[in-house]
């Protein structure tokens, strides 16, 4: 019963969010989601990372482990899905791939890692979202498009606030540089504004791609993101060598939906956004409970 507690007071507060985002989308029919997407982007997230990054008690070498773990993991999920959509036509293969590819490990991952598991987890939560988004928007818009001017798109990346909180993060760590105490309030009080943005943001978009017209390819990236995307988290985190809070944390990465994101870089690549929306809508929905399962499953007795 207390384990069935701690996982409802994980994940009820996270959906609770989202269903208030999605409340506004349908009440307040011109808000526009894309300025606070940019207020998300460029401050309140980075000041999230730039905090708990510069004040984490992680190891580089346990910060190695876990990206290892998520890069192996994310190869393995790759090649499944393009094998069992090799006789799908390139858009749709491609689609399907980005889709199972890369999660939403930032509105949802660092909240659920927060809630879940607290600053421990929200720690190596931050190491998975940062890999993440710099694979998204240069891996996903090369699968997208075929290829091509992806050293550009590398660079493109580092325009990303987030990515710089990242970096700068890291190195007031390991130089040990304390922050003077007005900016320490200032990133805490901008970086605690991070999570309920970022859910009500999901909301918002998510009850704007509402739709039920899906076909085979979306129940595929369906059973792919939200069944065997944990399994396969689970198994190659373990033969890596993950245990404890590093394997709970790269479990509940497999579990999470499609990224919202994941949208827009198909739409701006030209790619098959219509399937790419649906997939995001599915794997959303059902998420409250393969997520919940796995945290039930993962949660010490």
């Amino acid at each position: 019963m207390d384990t069935l507690i701690f996982t409802l007071n994980a994940v009820l507060p996270a959906f609770l969010i989202i269903a208030l985002g999605a409340l506004a989308g349908k009440t307040m029919p011109g808000l526009d989601p894309l300025p606070i997407a940019r207020l998300g982007t460029s401050f309140t997230t980075p000041a999230l990372i730039l905090g708990t990054v510069a004040k984490a008690h992680i190891s580089a070498s346990l910060a190695l482990h876990v990206a290892v773990a998520y890069l192996t993991f994310l190869l393995v999920l790759g090649a499944v899905s393009y094998l069992l959509a090799r006789q799908q036509s390139r858009p749709r293969r491609s689609g399907l791939m980005v889709t199972t590819l890369f999660a939403n490990t930032g509105n949802m991952g660092l909240s659920l890692s927060l809630f879940a598991y607290g600053n421990a987890g929200l720690e190596r939560s931050v190491i998975i979202f940062v890999l993440s988004m710099l694979l998204m928007f240069t891996v996903g818009p090369a699968l997208l498009t075929g290829g091509g001017h992806f050293g550009r798109r590398l660079l493109d990346t580092w325009k990303w606030p987030p990515v710089w909180a990242a970096v700068g993060g890291i190195l007031l760590n390991v130089t040990h540089f304390q922050l003077p105490l007005f900016l320490d309030r200032v990133l805490t009080l901008l970086g605690s504004a991070a999570v309920p943005l970022m859910l009500m943001l999901l909301g918002i978009q998510v009850y704007r791609t509402w739709t039920w017209q899906l076909g085979s390819i979306n129940w595929l990236s369906v059973a792919l993101k939200s069944l065997l995307s944990p399994l396969l988290a689970a198994s190659v985190g373990w033969l890596i060598g993950l245990r404890g809070l590093e394997l709970a944390v790269l479990v509940l990465t497999g579990a999470l939906p499609t990224a919202v994101n994941v949208f827009g870089v198909a739409v701006e690549a030209g790619g098959d956004h219509d399937d790419v929306g649906r997939t995001i809508f599915v794997t959303t929905l059902l998420s409250i409970f393969t997520i919940g399962a796995t945290i039930l499953l993962l949660h010490p007795t």
